[in-house]
């Protein structure tokens, strides 16, 4: 989750489920999001369910409502 420090964002709690992860993040910018997960699917892992919300009051933050985190199965 190193990636995640280097993309500005705050992981407030990980919570496992199985072979997946529950991820809650503070508020961030969408673009640091979508960077840390392009990056977490570089090696190999991917959001399996993600839901977020804009701020208003803030254009271009979100909310992250939903981030399942899971390991892409090798064939």
């Amino acid at each position: 989750m190193r990636e995640a420090t280097r993309q500005a964002l705050a992981i407030v709690r990980l919570q496992p489920q199985g072979m997946r992860v529950n991820v809650t993040l503070e508020a961030c910018t969408f673009q640091a999001l979508m960077s840390w997960l392009d990056a977490l699917g570089r090696q190999g892992i991917h959001a399996a369910s993600l839901a977020v919300t804009a701020h208003p009051q803030r254009p271009g933050w979100v909310t992250v409502n939903t981030l399942i985190l899971e390991r892409r199965h090798e064939k």
